[in-house]
């Protein structure tokens, strides 16, 4: 078992050994050609390429002084006094005329006729005091629990 797993160590170090005597071929013959176009004059640079330097950019002195004459001037012009507003002119009252105002008062003066005329008694007793039913009860509370199941299925 140990005599096999030799033999397969070997033979995986042959062929690493193999492929690196072909990968240094392979870069003999791209440095001979790296060298052959750099004396064509093909400018082939070798090596790193240089990261390029960026520039820093600078404003002019008169650039910053547009900009700060135009920040002072947004600043005057929101801290400028409010100039005074014109008063609203007064809006018309409605005035009723006198036959209109008649007609309300007649009206007023039938109603409580017919009030006085039905009887202050039936009026003035307290009526049974009206009560919801079970099953309107239930039909309202459906009603509400279907109205919020669509809100919220609206809502996802």
């Amino acid at each position: 078992m140990i005599g096999n797993a030799i033999k397969a160590i070997r033979n995986r170090q042959q062929s690493v050994s193999k492929q690196i005597k072909s990968l240094q071929a392979e870069a003999g013959k791209l440095e001979e050609a790296l060298r052959v176009l750099a004396t064509l004059g093909a400018g082939v640079v070798t090596g790193k390429a240089q990261p390029r330097k960026i520039k820093k950019r600078r404003m002019s002195a008169a650039g910053r002084r547009a900009i700060a004459a135009a920040a002072k001037a947004r600043w005057a012009k929101l801290r400028a006094p409010k100039a005074a507003k014109a008063a609203p002119a007064p809006v018309k009252k409605r005035k009723m005329s006198a036959a209109g105002r008649r007609a309300i008062a007649a009206a007023a003066k039938l109603r409580w006729k017919l009030y006085r005329a039905k009887g202050a008694k039936a009026a003035t007793a307290p009526g049974k005091k009206r009560r919801l039913s079970a099953a309107g009860r239930k039909a309202i509370i459906a009603g509400i629990k279907a109205r919020w199941a669509k809100i919220r299925a609206a809502q996802k």
